[in-house]
């Protein structure tokens, strides 16, 4: 092939060089993205989660070359951690070297698409589809599309048709089970690298493990965020291993006075959580997260039963806790005041099993100070307290208040 047209006579002596007769004209060759635009109904779903990463920036360069007086011109790019493919070059000073001068990337680098068509998204969305608990493409959270993007469209050397019989692998080190053949139902060859339209939707290792409920539940996104703080979804993913993992929903969270600050909505990667400070509400570290989110890992497969089944201890992957299950609770040690009923089971998946909790296991906490500031019943009394100075002595941290099981 050259380009998009078929190579039917090969190397045809001439006087100056060798002639290749090839199958149609050569037109200009589109962007990935000019492919998308250009194939409204069979790829609308995939272009809109794309377009959920716009991302529009000023340009002084273009602007000085090339705008009328008056006139600003952008650049129109994709955001975050996917691949621009708006862009015409496949370095666009991700790193600290200019565009033009980062000669490897431009050389050896290739955007490939592997793009599920209408129909197929369609099903994904539908009754029986793992996004059927999203009404459209605008409620899904950036974080749950990031997954499902990368997971089709990468950065790497260029991906022909055999490279996928051969064997190729994402991200998450899943083999794209893709049949040129069978599967791809359109294909091009682009400026910007190779576009695939295929007819399923490749599904993306974090979708299918323990840690599949926080991509397929809205309530989960506060959990969920701060599962991918911790960079413990990546590591969920090994299919070596079983797991168990306990997931609160957001109410639990809010009740506790923590809230996911979305920040700029239309930019990933601005949200901050939040948790009450002593005037104000203050970031949770990534430290704080990472210590949460471990303390509902279990790097065991648990099922139901065993829950159920009397008292029984499991080490959490948060060091030195373990949870003890009793009749059907759970509690970590040091913190035996608070009895967790499990509330859901979240199903068995490809490496273990996922269940809803009513509370937050421990290890989080906050001051009896931020308790008193956030209940309305005791404002007169904690006003008083600040006013005499003894406020501050109660700024330490105990552990969360339980609930009726307490």
């Amino acid at each position: 092939y050259v380009a998009n047209a078929g190579i039917v006579e090969y190397a045809i002596p001439a006087d100056n060089g060798y002639v290749y007769l090839i199958d149609k004209a050569i037109e200009p060759l589109n962007t990935i993205y000019e492919v998308l635009e250009k194939h409204p109904e069979e790829y609308s779903y995939f272009k809109k989660m794309y377009d959920r990463f716009a991302d529009i920036q000023f340009s002084s360069q273009y602007t000085d070359k090339y705008a009328a007086p008056g006139d600003s011109l952008y650049v129109y790019y994709h955001h975050s951690t996917l691949p621009k493919i708006a862009a015409e070059w496949t370095y666009n000073k991700e790193a600290s070297q200019n565009d033009y001068a980062h000669m490897g990337p431009l050389t050896g680098n290739s955007f490939t698409a592997i793009v599920p068509d209408d129909q197929a998204m369609k099903q994904y969305f539908g009754e029986d589809g793992f996004f059927n608990k999203y009404g459209s493409v605008d409620e899904i959270p950036h974080l749950v599309l990031n997954y499902f993007l990368r997971n089709h469209v990468f950065n790497k050397s260029i991906t022909l048709p055999e490279d996928f019989k051969n064997g190729l692998y994402s991200e998450f080190g899943d083999k794209y089970e893709v049949d040129p053949d069978a599967d791809v139902n359109y294909k091009e060859m682009c400026e910007n690298g190779t576009f695939y339209g295929v007819k399923k939707v490749i599904e993306p290792a974090p979708f299918r493990t323990v840690t599949g409920p926080l991509f397929q539940h809205p309530e989960y996104s506060i959990f969920a965020y701060m599962m991918d703080k911790s960079s413990e979804i990546v590591q969920l993913i090994n299919m070596d291993n079983d797991y168990t993992l306990f997931i609160p929903n957001n109410s639990v969270f809010e009740e506790l006075g923590y809230e996911l600050d979305m920040g700029n909505e239309n930019i990933y990667g601005d949200e901050t959580l939040k948790k009450p400070g002593i005037d104000d509400m203050v970031s949770v570290s990534v430290t704080e997260m990472q210590s949460i989110v471990a303390t509902h890992i279990v790097p065991q497969k648990i099922e139901r039963e065993e829950l159920s089944d009397g008292r029984k201890f499991f080490e959490a992957k948060q060091l030195y806790v373990y949870v003890m299950s009793e009749d059907g609770y759970l509690v970590t040690q040091g913190n035996t005041n608070s009895m967790v009923r499990i509330t859901a089971d979240l199903g068995e998946w490809e490496n273990g099993k996922a269940y809803e909790v009513e509370n937050v296991l421990a290890p989080v906490s906050y001051s009896l100070y931020n308790q008193l500031q956030r209940e309305d019943r005791f404002r007169e009394f904690f006003q008083l307290m600040k006013r005499s100075g003894v406020a501050d002595s109660v700024n330490y941290n105990i552990p969360p208040i339980a609930g009726e099981n307490s």
